[in-house]
Order: C-alpha cells, then structure tokens, then sequence
C-alpha cells in the first residue's frame, strides 16, 4: 500500500500562521521538469569577502519546550566556534517570534547567517532570493553519517538543489486505549478508517461518558485538521488537484468522503458531544482522563504518560494512522536550518552545518526526546529506541512524506487553506449547522478559490 504523510506546522499552533505572509513572487516550473526555478532577481552567489579576515557566525536556532535540548544544540554551537576560533553569536528564539524578527530583518538587511526554518519559509526565502544552495552541505553529511530519508529533502529543493537541511521532525499516530480495546472485542488497533469507525463505536458508551474517536472540529484546532485532512486524502478525497491550482473541494470523490468523515459523528455518535468546540489540547486531555479511547497525537502525549501516569502507560498502544481505499497518510511536521545568502562567512556556516549532523553527537541530542522527536537518518530506524512497538510507529511514518497540497506540491496558498482550519469549518457546516455534504463542499470551493485567485 502506498504510504503517504502529511508534513504540517510544528507543535505550535502558530507554526502556519506564517503562511498567510507568503511570497511577493511567484514561483516557476521548468517546462517538462516540475521542478522549480529561481524568480527573476534571484539570490546572490553567496562571494561576499569577510572584511579583514573576521570569523563569525550568527545562528537563530529554535527555542524548544524541553530545555536539555537546548542546552545541547546551544554548547554544540559554542564548541564549534571554540574549535575553529569563530565568534559565535547564537541565540534560542521561540518559532511564534522567529517570523518579525525575519522580517525585519529581510528589511535591515540584518538576517543571521544559519537559521531554523521550516519548509514553508524556506520556500518563501527561497523565492525571494535569500537562501544559499546547500547541496554540498548534505552531500558531505550523508557521505559521512549515512543518507538523510529522502522524502525530508524533498519541499526545500528546488531547481534540483536543496536549499534548507532536515534537521528534526515529529510524526503523529494514534494512542489506544488497549483496555478499553479489549473490553469491545478487539485484539488489534484498526488498520483501516473502517475499522476505526467499527472500534469508535464498539467501544463508546455515553452513560459513562466514554467516546472512541476523539476528534474535534473546533476553529482554532490543529490537531483535528490534521486528522480530517489525512482521513480526506486516504477516502480519495482531496481540495487542491496534482497540478497545484485546480481546486476540487466539491468533486464526487471529496463529496463522497466528506459524508463518510461526517458518519462518525452523526450517524455513529462516536465522538464526545464537545468535541464541536475542541481546542487542540482538548483530545491530549480526552485521552488522559479516559474520554476517548482512541485519538491521534505526536509523541508528546506518550512522553508525557510515561513520565506522569504509570498506570495509563500501561495500558497505551500506538499505532500509525489508519488507511483508506486510496492508501495511508499520516500526520508529520519538521524543522530545517538554512544559510542566507547575506552571509559574509558562508564556507563557516556551512562547516557548521555538517558540524551539528555528526551522527554520534545527533543521535545523543535527538534522544532526549524520543518518541515526541523524529531523526532524519535512515539509520535511526535500526537503533534500539525504535523498536519498542511503542515508538516504532512514529519513525516507520516517516518513509513517505507528502505535503500539504497533495496531490500536488506544497505551495503557500496551500498552506493558507490549511492555517484558516476549512476543513474543520466544512465538517462543522454538516455536523453542526446541517449543510449536506455537497453544499458544505460547495461553500468550501468558493473560499478556497478566493484565495488561490487573489
């Protein structure tokens, strides 16, 4: 079965906020290719002089919420520069700042010289000429460290080149309730979306406040656009069409499956009654309480079980996201590091690149966050800490990464759809305001043609 994921934002809810600020330029294809060019204007060859010799590096690297991990990216850096005698200025921003301090620096002409990103900025500062080819730079790692998994690579590269490295990722399955499982009759998690819907039912029982599918529709919930997104795609369903621009929100195919997606709710009463209103918190408490027997979550939500809840830990299986007649899509999202082309020590910056993918020293900074963080050597998949069946699913979904705007590429129109939550907003015109299917679909078309004809 073909295996497809979604690459979406980052833990953060902000993390797609960014893409309603996209591009001026538009972005080409070569004729016959696919593949992208660079805009008009496009970047600088990256043979600025250092003036009189200076060796320094400015690095914006992602404050994360687990502070050993930036404690340890942080040294990392510091002992490169003690190393190669490099002044090194780096500093640990929060994703939801990273956005006006790019900006004005894009402005001031100030922007650092290696910076987190993820994929949706890097496209963006690609097609506004601001990032350096750093094809050399992952040759040289995977040389040394063994290939990066293809597919990471694939959104920052345009051209042919690749102008943005993988550097973490998380992936998102779905946590079961084994006990609650096993109480309706059934030894395995489902494998399909039909026998999700059959395990949602089996093991809901409203009298004792007990839902087997905990998704929600609210506006601002991320958590559950990702799943109706994916459930969509594996239906046969999808909004934007493979040549990146039709948009298909009220076809056969995406009508059918939004009928079906909406059957949960309705017809099968699986989903707790307010779920209607779920922020994305709300399925992680769902499960920790006991609500929902089974929802979809990074491994964040089984760290956290582990560490605080013995019990519930005991009784947790993992599982990847259930596929449909068009195959399997999971949730996936994950940061890079780029070189800006403003850079006066891009030989430096680069040097620090292949610095920070040394296997060895990766693998221990990526280890303090297993399961809730993904490597991206392929590599990683034979190591010990993923063959737990506990943490095996997260990294096995990292073999086919598909990005928003499937069955075409990522684009930052995609990426707005995806920001506004319109599939939640569609399924919550036909579970709570009564639309059919179609005519839900119908008013999704409109708004999706908005903005992509803006």
């Amino acid at each position: 079965m073909k295996k497809r994921i979604l690459a979406l934002v980052l833990v953060s809810i902000m993390a797609l906020s960014t893409l309603a600020a996209c591009s001026k330029k538009d972005t080409t294809d070569e004729p016959g290719t696919g593949t992208k060019t660079p805009p008009a204007g496009g970047a600088s060859d990256g043979t600025a002089e250092t003036p009189d010799g200076q060796r320094e590096l400015t690095v914006w690297l992602q404050r994360v919420v687990n502070e050993t991990t930036n404690n340890m990216i942080e040294a990392r850096v510091r002992q490169f520069g003690e190393e190669n005698d490099v002044t090194i200025n780096v500093e640990l921003i929060p994703y939801e700042n990273m956005m006006p301090l790019w900006t004005s620096g894009i402005e001031a002409k100030t922007l650092p010289d290696v910076s987190f990103m993820q994929y949706q900025e890097a496209g963006r500062f690609y097609e506004q000429g601001l990032l350096t080819d750093v094809s050399d730079v992952i040759a040289t790692i995977e040389e040394a460290n063994g290939p990066i998994i293809e597919a990471l690579k694939g959104p920052t590269t345009f051209g042919g080149a690749q102008y943005a490295i993988p550097q973490r990722f998380f992936s998102v399955a779905i946590h079961y309730r084994t006990d609650m499982l096993e109480a309706a009759g059934f030894n395995a998690p489902p494998a399909t979306w039909d026998e999700f819907r059959e395990i949602a039912k089996a093991t809901t029982n409203p009298s004792e406040g007990i839902y087997g599918a905990g998704i929600g529709l609210g506006a601002t919930n991320s958590d559950a656009e990702w799943l109706n997104q994916v459930m969509l795609w594996g239906l046969g369903g999808a909004i934007i069409a493979e040549d990146s621009q039709t948009i298909i929100a009220n076809s056969p195919e995406t009508v059918a499956a939004l009928d079906y997606m909406s059957q949960i709710y309705l017809e099968d009463g699986s989903t707790p009654p307010s779920a209607v209103n779920w922020d994305d918190a709300a399925n992680n408490t769902a499960f920790l309480t006991g609500q929902s027997a089974m929802v979809g979550n990074a491994g964040t939500l089984l760290a956290a079980i582990r560490a605080d809840d013995p019990e519930l830990y005991d009784v947790t299986g993992i599982a990847q996201i259930p596929a449909g007649p068009a195959g399997f899509f999971a949730p996936s999202a994950g940061g890079y590091l780029g070189i800006f082309n403003q850079s006066k020590n891009q030989e430096l910056a680069k040097e620090l690149l292949a610095y920070l993918f040394d296997y060895d020293w990766y693998k221990s900074w990526i280890d303090v966050e297993v399961p809730s963080i993904i490597p991206v050597f392929e590599r990683s998949k034979d190591e010990p800490e993923w063959q737990d069946p506990l943490t095996r699913p997260f990294i096995e979904s990292m073999d086919g990464v598909t990005f928003i705007g499937y069955p075409g590429e990522f684009t930052p129109k995609a990426g707005e759809v995806f920001n506004l939550k319109l599939l939640n907003e569609t399924m919550a015109n036909i579970v709570v305001n009564g639309m059919t299917p179609q005519e839900a679909a119908d008013i999704l078309q409109e708004k999706v043609e908005a903005i992509f004809n803006k």
